[in-house]
């Protein structure tokens, strides 16, 4: 074997281990982004349930999140200053599954749950005022999308 046909054996292994590459990075990407839908749920569902698990065990929160439904406006400032806390958690957590909408990384499944979410949780008057205070910083396709989801 010459040195020019030693160099072109080399040349194509070399291509052969870039193909490589390139295809086990790939697969690499799609279980990144498969792990990361899993999270963004899983964070939306670990913050639900401990709202949940906090009403369910401290009957003070209960009371509290209940009036927050039925006569928010008729709150005293501690109160709407707890109440737009629990909506800011609610808002943040819904916009980071709108926004892994948005990226790609949530499936149909997944964004049927966040729209429920959405819609379940924009008819509380405190989600409702926070999301009002804060939907200026986030895209046009985010609030578009929170928009169109709470809508329906």
């Amino acid at each position: 074997m010459t040195l020019e046909q030693g160099y072109f054996i080399t040349q194509i292994a070399a291509g052969v281990i870039l193909v490589a590459s390139v295809i086990f990075l790939a697969i690499q990407v799609r279980q990144n982004t498969t792990m990361l839908n899993q999270m963004v749920r899983e964070e939306f569902r670990v913050a639900s349930n401990s709202l949940f698990e906090e009403v369910a065990k401290n009957p003070e929160f209960a009371h509290l999140h209940k009036k927050i439904g039925d006569s928010y406006e008729s709150l005293n400032d501690l109160d709407k200053h707890r109440a737009t806390f629990i909506a800011r958690k609610t808002v943040r957590n819904l916009v980071h599954s709108i926004q892994a909408k948005l990226h790609g990384n949530l499936t149909d499944e997944q964004w049927g749950k966040t729209q429920y979410d959405i819609v379940s949780a924009s008819r509380r008057p405190h989600v409702k005022a926070e999301w009002n205070s804060v939907k200026h910083i986030y895209s046009q396709n985010v609030q578009d999308l929170w928009n169109e989801s709470a809508s329906t």
